[in-house]
């Protein structure tokens, strides 16, 4: 008697819940005409840069000294897609689900583009696999798991949930590997799957034609953070931190410049088929990318292991500076440029002296004294996260601001940017 009761009520609940779903895919329907509609034009994206603050994502490893995080490099292409995006389309609304170096849970990323109506979401993360030699990129949809191996990179991006207060409440105790998970996520997500296929598709060849990466292709799996989203949502993959070259690329300057622009142009595409615009006139070079021939941070070797090259999924690790914005550097003087300056001396300090603690530095000399400057990028809110992070063993270093190589104030560098 007891058994049946608890049958007829979980079915009833179940029910209840597809109806409820139903009942909010209607009631987003009316976006979705909207979008096909003469007229209609694109007003708002949201940009999700993947894991952050205590959740580091994929980590990049010599032995034990930690080379690269995956929650850096996510946070990186994000800003500067979004800075194309508001160089170019001053009209439309870039919202960031973090800016910053900061743990927000999935079910806030999927929440803050509905509270803002955003007409796409793009989730941005790097892959990594037991085995190195995995490498490429890949986009995903919401959809029902296709391969083992799709179901491998939902799991390793779902299992932030656990970091997460009260998580069995805000999914609904889901189980992302049950035939009843697999209804209740894909009748949310189906009213806007062909959307979000063309977008994934359009990311996708991006990289393989204009990146010349490898094409790993689109696919389906059921992500938490694209759960809940009721727009047009991918979540793409951009590269293999496991891989030694492609976390080479993942963690350079040039790398996620070039990334960035593929993402941008799939996104002008999209726009312009979406508007029904054939030529909009826009004309950007792509980003170089010259791998260092001299990056102790990727190549040096721990001879106290002999795992040399590892990598970890959510792992609690020591908190230290990703090397791959530490160490950047770039010939191009080019516009506004903003560095941090952590010391001057009235005498040359050698550039390998140990008081810079192994960042790659530049030395100017200005009115007889000699300043010394580490990291440079074209986004205030970039170096000012990493200023953050500089200041934990340079306390009293600062932000500078140089325009086609000349030296001018940080304010009206940011009123030229107007970032």
């Amino acid at each position: 008697m007891y058994r049946n009761f608890q049958d007829t009520f979980f079915i009833l609940r179940n029910h209840i819940i597809i109806l409820a779903i139903l009942f909010l895919n209607a009631s987003f329907l009316s976006n979705l005409y909207a979008q096909n509609e003469k007229g209609y034009k694109l007003q708002t994206i949201v940009i999700d840069a993947g894991h952050g603050g205590k959740d580091p994502g994929a980590v990049y490893k010599s032995g034990k000294k930690i080379l690269g995080k995956e929650k850096d490099i996510t946070l990186s292409v994000a800003l500067k897609v979004g800075d194309y995006i508001k160089q170019y389309y001053k009209e439309i609304k870039v919202i960031y689900t973090r800016d910053q170096d900061e743990f927000i849970e999935l079910h806030r990323r999927a929440s803050t583009a509905n509270k803002n109506k955003a007409d796409l979401f793009i989730s941005i993360h790097a892959n990594a696999n037991k085995k190195k030699d995995p490498f490429g990129s890949e986009t995903y949809v919401m959809g029902i798991h296709k391969t083992q191996g799709n179901i491998e990179v939902a799991m390793a991006e779902n299992s932030v949930v656990l970091k997460e207060k009260d998580y069995t409440r805000e999914y609904e105790g889901v189980d992302p590997n049950s035939p009843e998970a697999y209804i209740l996520f894909n009748m949310l997500q189906n009213v806007y799957i062909e959307q979000s296929l063309k977008f994934a598709a359009k990311v996708q060849d991006e990289y393989k034609n204009s990146l010349q990466r490898e094409d790993r292709g689109v696919k389906q799996a059921v992500f938490f953070v694209l759960w809940k989203t009721v727009m047009p949502s991918v979540l793409t993959e951009v590269g293999f931190l496991s891989n030694k070259e492609e976390a080479e690329y993942l963690l350079s300057t040039g790398g996620q410049e070039q990334i960035a622009y593929g993402i941008f142009n799939a996104f002008r595409s999209y726009k312009n088929e979406l508007e029904g615009i054939k030529d909009d006139g826009i004309k950007i070079e792509k980003p170089k990318y010259e791998p260092e021939k001299k990056n102790t941070s990727l190549t040096e070797n721990n001879e106290n292991s002999n795992d040399t090259n590892s990598v970890s999924k959510n792992e609690n690790i020591r908190e230290t500076k990703p090397d791959s914005l530490m160490n950047r550097q770039n010939t191009d003087e080019s516009g506004i440029i903003f560095k941090i300056q952590i010391t001057s001396s009235s005498t040359k300090i050698p550039l390998n002296s140990e008081i810079f603690k192994g960042l790659k530095v530049e030395e100017r000399e200005v009115d007889g004294a000699f300043k010394y400057m580490v990291c440079r990028s074209r986004s205030y809110r970039e170096i000012e996260n990493l200023q953050k992070l500089i200041r934990n063993d340079f306390p009293d270093s600062f932000i500078i601001a140089f325009k086609n190589g000349k030296k001018i104030s940080t304010s009206d560098a940011k009123k030229e940017i107007k970032n």
